[in-house]
């Protein structure tokens, strides 16, 4: 389920930059449409000593007239997208963890919101 981050529509440019420096993502992948666009964050939590690959999908959906960013996906990467962030996949994975991955994605985007850059 999507959900509405809130961000004032002058603001989405800066809060998407800020969002990548936050989530210390090193790729982001976008595709550009007239209503919607989707901002693909290619990052690495830590939990504990572990590493943890991570896609953090934002959405900016236009509806009358109005601009709103959506976080709409934490989720592990597939393999194809594990190997585009330069990470051998594994035959063994541990179970992704999803609740603590979500919050800590929503910590790190509260941080990009409260510090856009002019």
């Amino acid at each position: 389920m999507a959900l509405d981050l809130e961000i004032a529509p002058g603001d989405i440019r800066n809060f998407i930059g800020e969002a990548q420096q936050a989530l210390q993502c090193a790729r982001v992948k976008t595709n550009f449409g007239k209503q919607t666009s989707q901002h693909w964050f290619y990052v690495t939590l830590t939990r504990e000593s572990e590493l943890v690959p991570t896609i953090v999908t934002l959405e900016v959906r236009r509806a009358k007239g109005i601009s709103k960013v959506y976080l709409t996906d934490v989720r592990p990467p597939t393999v194809e997208e594990l190997v585009e962030m330069g990470i051998q996949p594994e035959t063994d994975n541990p179970p992704f963890p999803q609740r603590e991955a979500r919050k800590a994605v929503l910590e790190a985007l509260g941080l990009a919101r409260s510090s856009p850059r002019p």
